[in-house]
């Protein structure tokens, strides 16, 4: 699966989510996970100050229910490896490197 269609798997998912959720940044690529299997990861980036709330961790663990559910009927077998950051942590993050 390339980018382009990952991204856009992705974000028609995203599209349940209200609209303070809505991700500033998607992306998606295939890569090999800790076990050596091939995996996918989607990394999802929202301007929003904080995702801690309950509220808001169960909107996106139904949102990666979704994506998963989307790539299974479109026959992708790849077991997809999810990451959710705020603008803030991801430049942190960036900035540690």
């Amino acid at each position: 699966m390339d980018r382009v269609e990952l991204t856009g798997i992705v974000s028609e998912a995203c599209r349940q989510l209200p609209d303070h959720l809505e991700p500033a940044e998607v992306d998606g690529y295939e890569y090999v996970d800790s076990m050596g299997e091939p995996a996918l990861r989607i990394i999802l980036v929202f301007d929003c100050e904080t995702l801690d709330s309950d509220a808001t961790i169960q909107q996106l663990v139904a949102v990666s229910d979704r994506i998963g559910a989307i790539l299974a009927d479109r026959g992708v077998r790849l077991f997809p490896y999810f990451s959710f950051y705020t603008k803030k942590e991801l430049a942190e993050l960036e900035a540690a490197r």
